[in-house]
């Protein structure tokens, strides 16, 4: 009789620890049921954008149209390899080339640029300041009234405001609209006309390019 007694106190006792282990209060329950509908959290955007150190290579193409008294209208491409510290602060050296369709304003920036992405998702805005020289590259452009040919450029500033879209952890697209500042020096041949026919006169003088930027680019990251 006394090893029944103990038996079923024993059965009791397993019995009571197992109701406290699977009892889930109703608060803890809701949070449960409410954390197994909740929608997840959008994907991050890869090793690239979270804050690990990572080099990147840039390539795109591009147009500029130039808002002077020039009216100069270009197509080119352009190239970029960097390191990106955080999200939002990346360094990189950047060299593009820009092809005037009149053959005398044509360039070779050669340049530094900052760049930012503001967001830490798979798409996201982003800005880059760019500072550098600018080699001429075009020539002579000739029509009625004689020849414009650049000797030299000089300082180049530009500054992109674009959207990333992620493809994978690696690569990546944007498109972008920018400003770019370009000076040049250039020496213009004028024509022999009835008013002045001695022959032609070179007149040297500076020019500022004002142009409005837009195009498309490949990122691909790498790292460690």
């Amino acid at each position: 009789m006394k090893k029944l007694a103990i038996l079923t106190l024993c059965i009791a006792l397993c019995a009571s620890v197992k109701a406290q282990d699977s009892f889930v209060p109703a608060d803890d329950a809701s949070t449960l049921a409410f954390d197994e509908l909740a929608p997840s959290p959008l994907p991050p955007s890869g090793k690239w954008y979270n804050e690990y150190y990572r080099f990147y290579t840039i390539v795109g193409l591009g147009g500029a149209k130039d808002l002077s008294s020039e009216k100069a209208s270009m197509f080119g491409m352009s190239a970029a390899f960097g390191f990106q510290y955080r999200r939002t602060v990346a360094f990189g050296l950047g060299v593009e080339f820009l092809k005037d369709k009149t053959n005398a304003f044509s360039h070779m920036p050669i340049y530094v640029e900052f760049r930012s992405h503001l967001s830490p998702r798979r798409t996201s805005p982003y800005t880059v300041l760019k500072l550098g020289y600018s080699i001429p590259a075009g020539s002579t452009r000739k029509d009625a009234t004689g020849m414009v040919k650049v000797n030299k450029s000089g300082i180049m500033f530009g500054a992109d405001l674009g959207y990333r879209i992620h493809i994978n952890s690696t690569f990546a697209i944007t498109a972008f609209v920018g400003y770019q500042l370009q000076p040049f020096q250039v020496e213009r041949r004028i024509n022999p006309t009835e008013e002045m026919p001695g022959g032609s006169y070179n007149n040297k003088d500076q020019v500022l390019l004002h142009m409005i930027k837009f195009g498309a680019t490949l990122n691909i990251g790498f790292g460690f």
